[in-house]
């Protein structure tokens, strides 16, 4: 048991609502349906019947309501009165990608502090996918990732920037002289792709796939490559 799920919880009854409650606390829907889960789990009860989609308190769950709201009551007041009148701050937790944390964020935060001097805030280096993950599970506040991410409906999103993708090759290479180049261009062309870290990439293949990962990262891939000489874990094929 833990605040957090006491919070969501009381949050919920007063909401008569998962997602009212979510509103409400700015955190995804998954997460308090979760903590309301895990709540149920610890002490073999039921806290909610459903009826014409609003939520009521069972007998135990009316009694587990009254002493978790005197919990948080009770924590409130003494974190009030042990910091002498000062409501102690904790720190906004942030997951990003390791690349973006070196190029795209020190601007942001630098702007994000100019603005709120004294807000505390916690970065935490994850790919992705995990990072998103993550906010699910409540252990992040919010993630700076891809867009295209498999779970991104399930979040609260807002898109920061937009981002063009180059693609690079050796002087000699044929498509070198090319001022833009389609997908078709690639059809016959083989495909290595080196990762380190979280790093997650897209190609179209008809060759040879090959490659290798050490990290979270991942290959997914359309076309119907020829051979494929790498860590099936980390491939995933394309609709």
């Amino acid at each position: 048991m833990t605040l957090n799920q006491l919070k969501y919880f009381c949050e919920t009854c007063r909401c008569h609502s998962i997602t009212a409650a979510a509103n409400q606390l700015f955190v995804t829907q998954p997460a308090i349906s979760l903590a309301i889960r895990e709540l149920e789990a610890e002490f073999g009860i039921t806290l909610f019947t459903r009826f014409n989609n609003r939520l009521t308190l069972t007998e135990d769950g009316a009694l587990f309501y009254k002493k978790a709201d005197y919990v948080l009551q009770y924590c409130k007041d003494m974190q009030f009165e042990l910091n002498g009148s000062r409501i102690q701050q904790n720190p906004i937790h942030v997951g990003i990608p390791p690349v973006l944390s070196s190029f795209f964020f020190p601007g942001l935060i630098d702007a994000y502090r100019s603005k709120y001097p004294d807000a505390l805030v916690s970065l935490e280096e994850y790919g992705s996918v995990r990072a998103c993950d993550l906010v699910l599970e409540d252990k992040l506040d919010l993630a700076l990732v891809n867009m295209e991410m498999y779970n991104i409906d399930q979040l609260n999103s807002h898109v920061l920037i937009h981002d063009q993708l180059v693609f690079c090759v050796s002087p000699e290479h044929p498509l070198a002289n090319h001022t833009s180049i389609k997908a078709a261009d690639l059809e016959a062309t083989d495909v290595y792709a080196g990762i380190s870290g979280s790093g997650n990439i897209s190609c179209f293949v008809n060759g040879k796939l090959g490659g290798h990962v050490s990290g979270s990262g991942s290959v997914a891939y359309k076309g119907n490559p020829q051979t494929i000489d790498f860590p099936r874990k980390k491939l995933r094929k394309l609709n």
